[in-house]
């Protein structure tokens, strides 16, 4: 682990070779408005995006049946349409 300097502050990173992308591996529809998801690193859980639902571009989850066509993207975002697509992370799940 590097540490570097910027701006005052200090953060850490990892060195390159230390790098390891982390990519949700599988993705289902749950009722309520909720994701089952599983991830490259082995985690798993589900996420509640019930507050999201019929909000801004999410208005189209008012049809659930477009809820339920959630997949991952070829660039691995968890996706609807080529306008909606999130991109979780382990941490965002119970």
């Amino acid at each position: 682990m590097t540490s570097k300097s910027v701006s005052g502050g200090s953060y850490a990173c990892a060195a390159p070779t230390e790098l390891t992308l982390i990519q949700p591996t599988t993705v289902h529809s749950l009722p309520g408005y909720r994701l089952y998801l599983e991830f490259s690193d082995g985690e798993k859980g589900e996420v509640d995006l019930s507050d999201l639902a019929g909000k801004g571009v999410f208005e189209v989850w008012n049809d659930y049946n477009f809820f339920e066509q959630v997949h991952i993207a070829k660039h691995r975002a968890i996706q609807w349409n080529d306008e909606i697509a999130i991109c979780p992370t382990p941490s965002t799940c119970n």
